[in-house]
């Protein structure tokens, strides 16, 4: 996953969203992102963004360290 994370910047727009589906779950990735603005967990979009993988192929954003 950090491969293509860092790679990200070099890619299409087209090219980025087709490769986000394929490493995330993206209703999940929605799901989080809404819980984050809704409660203002400002420290899980930087230093504490943690990622669990089940399957071996789709990660998924956790809440971590909620003290912010």
């Amino acid at each position: 996953m950090w491969i293509w994370v860092n790679k990200s910047d070099t890619l299409e727009k087209e090219d980025y969203i087709a490769q986000f589906k394929e490493h995330f779950n993206v209703d999940y990735c929605v799901l989080y992102f809404i819980q984050l603005m809704i409660f203002a967990q400002t420290d899980n979009l930087g230093k504490n963004a943690m990622f669990d993988c089940w399957d071996g192929v789709h990660w998924y954003p956790r809440p971590y360290d909620l003290d912010s």
